[in-house]
């Protein structure tokens, strides 16, 4: 990052509090505690923050209010956390360029895949065969997309993601390393003793912008497909069993799983190491708190449950 800070509020459709100071530049961006004088940093209204957004010797502070007490200049922008991310997908896109268009010649793609234009296939990267790779999808060095697998354009497989055969991905999901798609779910027939395998056909559909932590597992439905819905973001260490649905923009964070044929409503949140049981369901805007157990009751629309087992939250 170089630029000026007359640059970088126009930049931020911002306004500068002082602007005697627009030409100054500023090198990186820094939380309030560590900035210096060429580094700008941003306070989004906690008051965790105040006293660090008083004392900062940050150039400027981008924000969406002024700030009481404050001795920097300020970017004042509509939505200080929005500017942030825009920001901070900037500076990550300088350091971290994503890589030209094009096949490692150490990659095994298929004859019989189908790869859109501006893809690019690093190396140890497999694509087996009636795969498809949408437009300008990134698949990362030692990633795995299976026989018949259809990824939508603007996809991101880091390093070792996979995507087992037969599963669909919508436009701009985002897999990150060790992320497991469409292994089979955990189904079994006990017969004299033994534990016999169910064959599991159904496959594993993710919505557009679904995001999925790193050593997190979406299991392939026995039938139909499993289903994860538009904009739901998984975290890391999660586990979505066989024959779930999980609704649009839900969240998944560490540690949270579903038993199998579990079913989420839209925007429902499982906090940290939060898990519901097998078929139970969670209905839309439901939040089950860290730790949560909701293993034998379902959870209705709206309801905030903890403990367990899950009871619903009194202030």
């Amino acid at each position: 990052m170089d630029l000026t800070l007359g640059e970088l509020a126009a930049s931020l459709g911002g306004e500068l509090s002082d602007p005697t100071v627009s030409e100054r530049r500023i090198l990186a961006i820094r939380s309030l505690a560590s900035a210096g004088e060429n580094d700008v940093s941003f306070f989004r209204g906690d008051p965790r923050y105040l006293a660090q957004a008083r004392e900062t010797r940050a150039a400027a502070i981008v924000c969406d209010a002024r700030i009481e007490g404050a001795t920097r200049p300020l970017v004042l922008v509509e939505d200080a956390g929005l500017a942030v991310s825009f920001l901070l997908a900037a500076v990550r896109d300088l350091d971290n360029p994503p890589p030209p268009p094009g096949i490692h010649p150490k990659a095994h793609v298929d004859e019989s895949a189908e790869i859109g234009p501006g893809v690019s296939i690093g190396p140890c990267a497999v694509i087996e065969a009636q795969a498809k790779v949408g437009a300008r999808s990134r698949i990362s060095a030692g990633a795995f997309v299976g026989r018949g697998t259809v990824l939508g354009e603007d996809c991101h497989l880091h390093p070792g993601a996979v995507v087992l055969h037969h599963c669909t991905l919508g436009a701009r999901v985002i897999l990150w390393s060790g992320a497991v798609i469409g292994r089979d779910g955990f189904g079994f027939l006990q017969r004299e003793g033994r534990h016999l395998r169910i064959p599991q056909v159904g496959g594993v559909v993710l919505g557009d912008d679904v995001e999925v932590g790193s050593w997190s597992s979406v299991d392939r439905g026995a039938v139909d497909p499993t289903v994860v819905g538009e904009g739901v973001k998984i975290d890391s260490h999660c586990h979505v069993a066989h024959n779930c649905k999980v609704g649009e923009h839900s969240l998944l964070i560490g540690y949270a799983r579903m038993g199998g044929s579990a079913t989420l409503g839209k925007n429902v949140i499982l906090a940290q190491e939060a898990a519901i049981g097998e078929r139970r369901t969670a209905g839309d805007g439901a939040v089950l708190a860290s730790g949560a157990r909701a293993l034998y009751k379902d959870v209705g629309a709206g309801e905030m449950v903890l403990g367990f087992h899950a009871r619903p939250f009194t202030h």
